[in-house]
């Protein structure tokens, strides 16, 4: 059971507030699954925020395919986004690098998994001490400096 509440989440977040158009059952399934997968010591006073911006981003995306099976196609069938489109003589592009961030790929199809990849680069950033070297830790066992890299994801 996940930690972060529902009527947390709705209210943090408000576009999500219809429980008609996001269902509680679909929301406390996407904050149950962030809640497994980031390491909430990692992210320690982030983690609510991360829980909620991966549950958002997931939200978006099965709303993405919920519309897609709406007109009959298959639901969670990949497509990029739609940069440039053109009707008769009138045409629109976007430019959407400025929104894109390296790396992060599914991550950039909504604005909330963009977020929380920028929140996953920064809170991964520096080393975690690993076991093993030549000082005592607080209970008198042996330590190290080992530094690793790690990617805040449980």
């Amino acid at each position: 059971m996940s930690t972060t509440t529902i009527a947390q989440f709705r209210g943090d977040f408000p576009e999500f507030g219809s429980a008609t158009a996001y269902p509680d059952t679909q929301v406390q399934m996407y904050l149950n699954l962030a809640e497994m997968r980031l390491n909430q010591t990692r992210w320690d006073e982030l983690w609510t925020y991360g829980v909620e911006l991966y549950t958002a981003h997931s939200l978006a995306l099965a709303k993405m395919r919920a519309a897609t099976a709406a007109t009959g196609a298959a639901p969670g069938a990949t497509t990029g986004i739609v940069t440039s489109k053109s009707v008769g003589g009138v045409s629109k592009s976007s430019d959407i690098g400025v929104a894109t961030v390296e790396g992060a790929g599914t991550y950039n199809l909504t604005s909330y998994g963009s977020e929380f990849w920028q929140l996953v680069l920064q809170i991964g950033i520096g080393g975690v001490q690993v076991g093993g070297g030549d000082f005592a830790g607080p209970s008198g066992e042996l330590g190290s400096f080992g530094i690793v890299p790690y990617f805040p994801f449980a």
